[in-house]
């Protein structure tokens, strides 16, 4: 059962990659799924995640507040809406194909307004629980190559 939630866990991790990638391809359900997956299967996997420096704050932001930060949050709107216009003027064949996509984005984007934002100081505690992280991590990679270089 362990080897299958890990297995998962990594093709939820795939997709959510390509969900970034991609437009009106969610990603950020599929992050979410993948450190529930890595909690239950791999606590080495589900720490990698939860300090990645581009995942991790999304998922521990969300886990701890559920919250997400209202940057994430606008780049998502807006890329969604540009990708939604360019679509429906260059791409979609007719009228319906169109009036779906505007359905689908405005769906999305309800979604995604209701979601809480985080507080500035919530903000500012990531960001330094995060930044600390980060120097750790550079200080141990330092260390096992024996100098400070």
């Amino acid at each position: 059962l362990r080897l299958l939630l890990l297995g998962l866990g990594f093709l939820c991790l795939g997709l959510a990659v390509l969900g970034s990638l991609l437009p009106l391809v969610p990603g950020w359900p599929f992050l979410l799924l993948a450190a529930a997956l890595f909690a239950r299967s791999s606590v080495r996997f589900h720490r990698w995640l939860m300090t990645h420096p581009i995942f991790g704050p999304a998922v521990y932001g969300y886990q701890l507040y559920r919250a997400v930060a209202l940057r994430p949050k606008l780049f998502a709107l807006v890329f969604l809406w540009v990708s939604v216009a360019v679509s429906a003027v260059f791409i979609a064949p007719n009228l319906w194909v169109r009036l779906g996509l505007v359905a689908m984005a405005g769906g999305v984007s309800f979604h995604l307004l209701r979601m809480r934002t985080l507080k500035p100081h919530e903000a500012a505690e990531l960001s330094l629980f995060f930044g600390a992280e980060r120097s750790r991590r550079l200080a141990e990679r330092r260390s096992r190559r024996g100098g400070p270089g």
